[in-house]
């Protein structure tokens, strides 16, 4: 019978090469089970009866968190955290001593409470009859106050708390009359929205705004927008005489001058002929500088974008804007510098548009030389070859390895 092999049995693996269990951890950490908790900063005039409650947002209408207090009014919230490539967490001790438990929260986000104007909640409602197709101040009707509270929506509000306090309520009415015309019917008071006096209420909020404004916002949206580019210009050569230079007052002393430069050679005279040349100065013109005024108005509707980016509709801004024009407030100047300095760019992109394509070009030419130059020695080498006879073709491919070369018989020794 024919031998068969067979494989040995494999060894069995010794307890160093097993896998190592997975180190346990000094303390254990349980799950928790509810949410973490945030970190609020509130204001210390805020009283106890303050809540935070559900509104829609001004701007969005999306359900939105507030802070309001019946004493001191309403708050909204701004989320500050911390960016995701430096990560931080926040370590909450509490206030009593006899509870020695904390809390640490993962997120390092805060959330603090800044004083907001509760018109701006109101405008939604106010201006929804302004903004539609063919609409007339003139024709709109007055309204209480009621009737423009049931107007905004009520998904997710509780505007219907709010106001059940009759402070809150109070509030809410006294800022609607600063940008309504007001009439009294009996007991009650009717409001009707004015455009203009919402622009004055505006404008009077990007002003104060203005004067402190970030320095980052600062240098983005008002240094860099009013920055006009600089232009070069290449001035004409300056020719300047050799001969104007060799003059002297003393009428001897540039005849004998004259008469040796006369005698010299001719490459002499060529040099003392020739002209010196500076070389092309470029005389740097300064961009347009925007005036102090500019600069004001530029930081106001720097202000104002703000206001209405945040706090009023896209509709209502537009509606707002239309009556900003026949405000004591003009643009014009700010206006025709923003449009100078456009046209500025626009020429200094064409001018560097067009020395990109000139130094491109200088390139091509190169290029275009340098493949030239190198067709043509090719083309030489292969006539050279070409008009070589036979018997010198073939004496190159005689090996002549180990031969002395014939130069080296002619060598001193």
């Amino acid at each position: 019978m024919p031998r068969t092999r067979t494989a040995k049995a494999a060894a069995p693996s010794s307890p160093a090469a097993e896998t190592p269990k997975a180190s346990s951890s000094k303390y254990s950490l349980e799950a928790t089970k509810t949410a973490s908790p945030k970190l609020f900063v509130l204001p210390k005039a805020a009283s106890k009866e303050a809540k935070i409650v559900t509104l829609p947002n001004p701007r969005t209408a999306k359900p939105s968190r507030y802070l309001v207090c019946p004493q001191t009014g309403f708050y909204e919230f701004t989320k500050i955290a911390a960016p995701n490539s430096v990560p931080r967490s926040w370590l909450i001790e509490t206030t009593h001593v006899s509870q020695r438990s904390g809390h640490t929260i993962s997120d390092a986000e805060c959330f603090i409470a800044s004083p907001l104007d509760p018109v701006f909640l109101l405008l939604p409602s106010l201006a929804e009859s302004s903004i539609a197709k063919g609409s007339d101040d003139k024709k709109k009707l007055f309204l209480s106050g009621d009737d423009y509270f049931d107007q905004l929506p009520t998904e997710y509000s509780h505007l219907e708390e709010i106001l059940q306090w009759t402070e809150s309520k109070s509030v809410l009415e006294s800022r609607m009359a600063a940008i309504c015309d007001t009439v009294d019917a009996g007991d009650e008071k009717m409001f009707r929205i004015n455009r203009e006096k919402l622009v004055m209420l505006c404008l009077s909020k990007a002003r104060t705004l203005s004067g402190s404004l970030p320095v980052s916002v600062e240098k983005q949206f008002v240094a860099k927008a009013l920055q006009a580019p600089v232009v070069n210009q290449r001035r004409a050569p300056v020719q300047k005489s050799a001969s104007t230079l060799s003059e002297a007052p003393d009428s001897g002393t540039s005849t004998l001058l004259t008469e040796s430069l006369e005698s010299q050679s001719s490459a002499a005279t060529i040099e003392t002929a020739a002209t010196s040349v500076d070389q092309d100065t470029v005389e740097v013109e300064e961009g347009i500088k925007p005036t102090e005024e500019v600069v004001e108005l530029q930081r106001l509707r720097v202000a104002l974008d703000f206001i209405c980016d945040r706090y009023i509709s896209p509709a209502v801004t537009q509606w707002l804007k239309e009556g900003l024009a026949s405000s004591n407030v003009q643009f014009s100047a700010l206006d025709e510098y923003l449009a100078r300095v456009t046209e500025l760019r626009a020429e200094a992109l064409a001018l560097r548009s067009l020395g990109d394509y000139s130094r491109k070009h200088m390139r091509d030419e190169d290029d275009d030389d340098a493949r030239e130059q190198k067709k043509r020695k090719m083309e030489d080498e292969k006539r050279r070859k070409q008009n070589q006879s036979r018997g010198v073709r073939d004496l190159k491919k005689v090996n002549t390895t180990g031969m002395m070369k014939l130069s080296s018989f002619f060598q001193k020794k």
